[in-house]
């Protein structure tokens, strides 16, 4: 999500989870530290310690082709 670690995810992924293993698709893998959830909306957050982490723009204008 962002290039400071920070990672949006399920909260029905992390719910009951003692330690949390971020896989990215370049094959490094981190611990997770969980920053915080919400069961209604299911969401939680997550934080890596990492550089170069892959990010989504959140900026970008939408133009549909």
């Amino acid at each position: 999500m962002s290039e400071k670690g920070y990672i949006v995810t399920n909260y029905h992924v992390v719910a009951e989870a003692d330690q949390v293993i971020v896989a990215l698709q370049d094959g490094r893998l981190f611990t997770a530290q969980l920053i915080g959830k919400d069961r209604r909306t299911d969401l939680a957050v997550l934080k890596v310690q990492a550089e170069n982490l892959p990010v989504i723009p959140t900026n970008a204008e939408y133009n549909p082709a």
